[in-house]
């Protein structure tokens, strides 16, 4: 037992450095989320953050996280879940895009000017509810934002209301290979059709 208490006196000035170190970057970055391979003044903070992160997890007193570092860390907002905190953002810069757009139907491709992939986050997020692993309260979330889930559903009936407008106008459902519908080209998606 006393081997224990020496080797934690010896890691706390490494602790406290590295720790000081943590909170110069959330100054300087705004935010605690340090990148893995992040170098900070020659020690690596990022695979520090990540070994705080673990131990807490396990709930082990290995690597000398005690009940002082959680609360010291968590004092600077320090972010335990990054998944959780990262799903967070996700759905915060969705909330933003439909203020912007008016519209939740976020491209797959689309990436944000922060660098977010926003597009490819949401179609994740449709992949898991399809497969059911989506955790359900995200997904009542997502639910109360109008969210469209079977977009391929959506989109062809949205292409054959247009198909219907066409009838209706011209009387015949022969579209032209080039004929666009408000902007949508309507005789290309025929032709995928047949």
């Amino acid at each position: 037992m006393n081997c224990r208490v020496i080797e934690n006196q010896t890691l706390k000035p490494e602790w406290d450095y590295m720790f000081n170190l943590l909170v110069a970057y959330k100054k300087r970055e705004g935010h605690s989320n340090v990148p893995q391979m992040h170098v900070e003044h020659g020690r690596n903070l990022g695979n520090w953050t990540i070994r705080q992160r673990q131990t807490k997890k396990r709930g082990s007193l290995i690597g000398g996280l005690d009940k002082e570092r959680v609360a010291r860390l968590d004092e600077i907002d320090f972010v335990w879940d990054m998944a959780a905190d990262q799903w967070e953002t996700n759905f915060q810069l969705l909330i933003k895009y439909h203020e912007r757009e008016g519209h939740f139907n976020v491209p797959r491709l689309f990436v944000e000017k922060d660098g977010s992939k926003l597009g490819g986050w949401l179609d994740k997020q449709r992949q898991a509810k399809k497969r059911g692993s989506l955790d359900i309260k995200r997904e009542v979330r997502l639910d109360k934002l109008g969210i469209t889930w079977d977009v391929f559903t959506v989109q062809w009936e949205g292409s054959y209301q247009l198909l219907i407008a066409f009838y209706e106008r011209e009387g015949h459902c022969n579209v032209p290979k080039r004929h666009a519908e408000d902007g949508f080209k309507l005789g290309s998606w025929i032709i995928r059709q047949r």
